[in-house]
């Protein structure tokens, strides 16, 4: 317990009920008060009493012979006497409109005002989000990723939209779990570290001195398979802290959250995760043909999302198909063509191109906590 910190507050309270400041001889009364308030008490009992022993404070400063009588005749505060005094859901309302109530320091209900004070780490609340590549309001940046923060039902659009348990106000901190990180043709330097800056709280950072660039977490990059295009796996080397970073002051609200990416210290620039492609039916296989490489191996996934024929009543069955949810296995590559095993042999009508491909080893998912103050 921080007596000081609570000699603070109820010094302040006081001032504030009597409208100016306290004499030396109400200070030596509130401070003999307040010890045998504290005195062999665990904090479930000052928890539960403290707002009374607040108001008798204030009642008896506002009576000068109270004052003086308790500084003649010393006698310690009787906590169950005090209890006894439990005041009327009523007459509650009314004091909580008084600014002498503890409540006037930061607007908050004595319980959870004294539940941080002594405490403070049980004011601090969690809301969990992913950020997924596949859904993010930037679709075609190669180097910023954006997402819209939403509650489910409450302004949320899947295809740009993180769901967030509850909106964060008054944010403190952040923590990213590790996750896999795609592999890309821009450079990773040789020390395989790589760094995540959250612009909405980029003035609360790290910033590298020589090229003022920003970020809040750290990782290390292990190669993950022996393909050469196989993710990264995220370590966190360092202990948990390189997960984790604290503000220096709060912030008081987002919503949304834009990443970047270093290597460490320079912007990286990941490889597209969705590229357009025309189809052809070759044999019982389909093949995939791009104008660009796309940099993905035998064995990734590929998700098809808007085949179509020109004939689309009777090549409902192929079409359903090609378009699953769940994507297609890889099963042979060339720089800038993919196979898959989808027959395609009993199509009626023609397919029309370009189709939109989304390659699911460039999809990153990362899970974020936010941290944040409740109820200021």
């Amino acid at each position: 317990m921080d007596k000081p910190k609570i000699l603070q507050m109820v010094m302040g309270n006081a001032q504030k009920a009597m409208k100016r400041k306290l004499s030396e001889l109400e200070i030596v009364y509130v401070k003999g008060q307040l010890n045998d308030f504290v005195k062999d008490k665990d904090m479930h009992e000052m928890r539960e009493s403290f707002p009374i022993f607040m108001q008798l404070v204030i009642d008896g400063l506002k009576n000068p012979r109270s004052v003086h009588k308790a500084l003649a005749e010393p006698h310690q505060v009787d906590i169950h006497e005090m209890l006894k005094q439990q005041i009327t859901e009523d007459t509650k309302k009314v004091e909580a409109k008084n600014p002498s109530d503890i409540t006037s320091i930061l607007g908050l209900e004595p319980g959870m005002e004294l539940l941080k004070m002594f405490n403070p780490q049980a004011a601090i609340y969690t809301s969990y989000v992913i950020l997924d590549r596949k859904f993010q309001t930037r679709n075609n940046s190669l180097d910023t990723f954006s997402w819209n923060l939403a509650l489910s039902g409450q302004g949320y659009n899947h295809d740009t939209s993180a769901v967030c348990t509850t909106m964060p106000k008054n944010i403190i901190g952040a923590k990213i779990i590790p996750f896999r990180f795609p592999r890309t043709e821009a450079a990773i330097t040789f020390s395989k570290r790589l760094s995540i800056n959250i612009q909405e709280l980029e003035m609360h950072a790290y910033v590298a001195s020589d090229n003022r660039w920003r970020f809040h977490f750290l990782f290390s990059l292990i190669e993950d398979g022996g393909n050469p295009n196989d993710p990264y796996i995220l370590a966190n080397s360092g202990g948990e802290n390189t997960t984790e970073f604290w503000l220096g002051s709060k912030v008081q609200e987002i919503d949304s959250i834009t990443l970047t990416f270093g290597n460490p210290f320079t912007k990286l620039t990941l490889d597209p995760d969705r590229l357009p492609a025309t189809i052809a039916s070759v044999g019982v296989q389909a093949v995939l043909s791009f104008a660009q490489p796309h940099f993905v191996s035998v064995g990734d996934n590929v998700t098809i999302e808007d085949f179509t024929t020109n004939n689309i009543i009777a090549d409902f069955v192929e079409i359903q198909l090609m378009n699953d949810d769940t994507g297609w296995p890889v099963v042979a590559a060339t720089a800038t063509t993919l196979t898959i095993d989808v027959d395609l042999t009993g199509l009626t009508g023609a397919i029309t191109t370009p189709t939109s491909i989304y390659l699911d080893s460039k999809r990153f998912i990362i899970p974020m906590e936010i941290k944040y103050i409740a109820g200021d």
